[in-house]
């Protein structure tokens, strides 16, 4: 059932992204929200718990968010696809992408894959994987890249992915599902 939400997700905003010119703010504080995480919760039942949320070391795991929020903004500043002229907007906007993106990949698919794998590598490398994947449908609707520009944006997203599968097993580790 996993890959069917995850695939309906990327289906309805590829659809989404195909259709509807970019607002950054309705994007990502409203639509983005409603089309990764509705679905899951529908299918759970409306168990927010299935989204990985606990209220256990809260603190400690926001700090540790925005710690990796804050590696992949620069990672993404190397490869010129952010500038340090930033807004409240895009700062806010950011913010809220990172929030529903974590729910959805490593709150809601990457621990169901873990339930389901015998190994946490592979569910880590799918779901790195997948995350490149959902970001196919911006780089083409939205910000037209064709060529080398979609080719970059491409390799950037992958090594984003790659970066997710690091943080995946670094995240296992903290919880103790991975021992050293």
């Amino acid at each position: 059932m996993t890959i069917v939400v995850a695939f309906l997700v990327f289906i309805i905003w590829t659809v989404y992204r195909l259709n509807f010119p970019e607002n950054l703010l309705i994007d990502e504080l409203i639509l983005k929200p409603i089309i990764w995480l509705v679905p899951v919760l529908i299918v759970t039942k409306l168990n927010i718990n299935s989204l990985g949320l606990s209220t256990k070391n809260l603190v400690k795991n926001v700090l540790i968010g925005l710690a990796v929020g804050l590696c992949l903004s620069i990672e993404r500043i190397a490869f010129n696809q952010l500038s340090f002229n930033f807004s409240l907007l895009v700062v806010i906007s950011a913010l809220f992408t990172a929030i529903t993106e974590e729910l959805f990949f490593r709150g809601y698919l990457l621990n169901q894959w873990l339930i389901k794998s015998k190994s946490p590598i592979l569910p880590m490398i799918f779901n790195g994987l997948f995350f490149t994947l959902t970001h196919v449908p911006i780089a083409i609707f939205v910000f037209h890249y064709y060529g080398l520009n979609l080719f970059s944006y491409l390799l950037s997203n992958f090594i984003s992915g790659f970066v997710d599968i690091l943080f995946g097993i670094l995240f296992q580790v903290y919880l103790g599902k991975i021992y050293t």
